[in-house]
């Protein structure tokens, strides 16, 4: 998928990659706004801020090697949650976005056992964190699913 740039670009290269047999528009952002379960996620025309701000904090901590361990989980959760308000595609966006973070905890050689979680556990703690601005939720998952395991050796 080229360099890991671990931006909007990227994302793409990864949708695209996933989606490339299901969609034909994989990779593609969405122009259109989207809602599930009553809750809207980020307008089509704010997309790239919302992806500028995770490149921004993902290079501020260089590709998240200099967080403290202790800070690991706050910092996905924070990071995770700008991603999936950012929902840059009208499918597909979790599958995506955990590969993201696959590929970026990689960076530390650290990551991310998914199976310790459910798609119930990510999606309430995704709605709290944007319905409440409450992250804790996503804190909390983390920090039971990160492990020292990445999920690829660069």
């Amino acid at each position: 998928m080229g360099h890991r740039s671990y931006d909007l670009a990227y994302l793409q290269r990864i949708h695209q990659h996933l989606f490339q047999d299901v969609y034909q528009w994989a990779g593609e952002l969405r122009t259109v706004g989207i809602e599930k379960g009553g809750e809207s996620f980020c307008p089509p025309g704010n997309i790239n801020q919302a992806m500028n701000h995770v490149v921004d904090e993902t290079h501020r901590h260089n590709k998240l090697k200099d967080v403290p361990t202790a800070e690991l989980a706050p910092t996905i959760a924070y990071l995770y949650d700008y991603v999936n308000f950012a929902h840059p595609f009208r499918e597909g966006n979790g599958r995506s976005t955990r590969e993201f973070f696959d590929l970026l905890l990689s960076e530390r050689r650290a990551g991310i056992d998914w199976e310790k979680t459910d798609l119930a556990e990510l999606h309430g703690a995704c709605h709290a964190a944007r319905a409440q601005s409450d992250l804790s939720g996503l804190i909390a998952m983390f920090a039971k699913i990160l492990d020292d395991e990445p999920a690829y050796d660069f």
